[in-house]
């Protein structure tokens, strides 16, 4: 916040008696205020008010443009994809949202109140779908509850666009069942279970490493698995994924798949070795 004419000056009067060279100059007495030792009317007064005049009128001018390049910036952005994202990670839940010049801000932000922590957004007809979640214990997401997906709902109406439809979506994981061709070393495994639970662990690191949002493709899932010591050959017999009451769809044959949800979960590995 740029400063008043009288904050600049008394700043100015403070430094001018603690410097050595004025205090020389002029026989400053330290333990003395500047008014007790220059006369309003002197000619150092006149300069210093001048000077402290024209600093605050540049910091307000800076101010000023500051303020507009932001309100600018807010306005080209206002309605677009990443907006609505950082939109609805700023959602705070139990919080009223004030409308100020043409932005609606909440009157204090509280962090502890943001519970979305995922968002994605995308064109969907002549509207545009928001899918969102908040964050487990270990960071996963996992869906809002119908109360906060409610507050949520209402909360993006008000600040979009007007015209504009909005699709709020938070649900649970999609799941997915996994069929895989091994061929391994079963020197660098104690056990045929133990190379299981090693698939797991690398399977579901692998989704970890997506985005929010990001599409499975099974080609990098093999990378990732062909990166495990003892893994010789790995190859996808089939991959069904299910979402939300919908039934289970194969997409062994798919590129890739963006979850319906926004995010994927490993519900079941079997393993069909390679003798």
């Amino acid at each position: 916040m740029a400063r008043d004419i009288k904050e600049i000056a008394e700043e100015l009067k403070k430094s001018f008696i603690g410097n050595a060279l004025f205090q020389r100059l002029y026989g400053i007495d330290v333990t003395k205020t500047w008014d007790e030792q220059f006369k309003e009317a002197s000619i150092e007064t006149i300069l210093l008010n001048i000077f402290a005049t024209a600093s605050a009128t540049v910091e307000n001018l800076v101010e000023m443009r500051k303020n507009e390049i932001d309100r600018i910036v807010m306005q080209e952005r206002y309605g677009y994809k990443g907006w609505y994202e950082r939109m609805m990670r700023a959602f705070q839940w139990g919080d009223n949202v004030n409308e100020l010049e043409e932005q609606t801000y909440y009157e204090t932000i509280d962090e502890s109140k943001q519970i979305i922590k995922f968002a994605y957004c995308e064109e969907k007809g002549n509207g545009i779908l928001l899918k969102i979640a908040k964050a487990d214990v270990n960071e996963e997401p996992e869906p809002l509850s119908i109360d906060e997906y409610n507050a949520a709902l209402v909360y993006i109406n008000r600040i979009k666009p007007a015209g504009i439809s909005v699709e709020l979506r938070s649900e649970i994981a999609d799941e997915l069942e996994i069929i895989l061709g091994i061929r391994y070393n079963s020197l660098l495994f104690a056990s045929e279970d133990q190379m299981k639970t090693t698939l797991e662990t690398t399977i579901k690191g692998y989704l970890k490493s997506l985005e929010y949002n990001g599409a499975f493709v099974g080609m990098k899932m093999i990378d990732f698995l062909q990166a495990v010591s003892g893994i010789e050959i790995a190859q996808i017999n089939s991959v069904q994924v299910t979402h939300v009451a919908y039934p289970a769809e194969d997409v062994s044959s798919r590129l890739s798949y963006t979850p319906y949800s926004g995010h994927l979960k490993l519900k079941e590995l079997s393993i069909q070795l390679d003798n």
